[in-house]
């Protein structure tokens, strides 16, 4: 069972796990805040920039990880040509967000805020590796138990063969 309703939601497994190590990852960064004694006050004064900024980069990366797709649809005519490029970028459900572009831009912002407000930068990092490791594993797990790689190759740069079998039943 990997998905269940209620009401009119259908909420999956993988879901739930996620979101309990979210919970989990939360907690042990807020407990490594206070022991590293850098303040989260740093975090809540720019916080417009620590999410807008990742959204417009997860969102880019889904968009280019699509643009073979979009290139398709493209027209001769450059003004219906840039209207559809502007479409396919905004249009969230043709992609999603790419999360590694979305964490990627949480970090630029944050790297760059850090040495302009002259934090203690690798006590922040301190900070964030052990939940990133608690994230990155209930992420795995929900994944697995979910099957969200199912049907999908493997990626090109795994040089040795990792697969996973769902006997799915119907």
């Amino acid at each position: 069972m990997t998905s269940f309703p209620v009401g009119p939601f259908i909420i999956s497994v993988g879901g739930i796990i996620v979101f309990l190590g979210i919970l989990l990852a939360s907690w042990v960064l807020i407990r490594t805040v206070r022991d590293e004694e850098v303040s989260l006050k740093f975090l809540s004064d720019h916080l417009p920039l620590f999410v807008v900024v990742p959204l417009f980069l997860g969102r880019f990366g889904a968009f280019l990880s699509l643009w073979k797709s979009v290139q398709l649809r493209l027209s001769e005519d450059i003004p219906t040509a840039l209207s559809e490029m502007l479409r396919a970028f905004f249009y969230i459900g043709d992609g999603g967000i790419r999360a590694d572009w979305a964490l990627g831009g949480f970090f630029v912002v944050f790297f760059i805020l850090a040495f302009w407000r002259k934090q203690k930068t690798f006590s922040w990092l301190d900070a964030f590796i052990l939940p990133g490791v608690v994230i990155s594993l209930f992420v795995s797990l929900g994944g697995y138990l979910s099957g969200w790689g199912y049907g999908r190759p493997s990626p090109e740069w795994l040089s040795f063969p990792f697969s996973v079998e769902y006997n799915l039943q119907d």
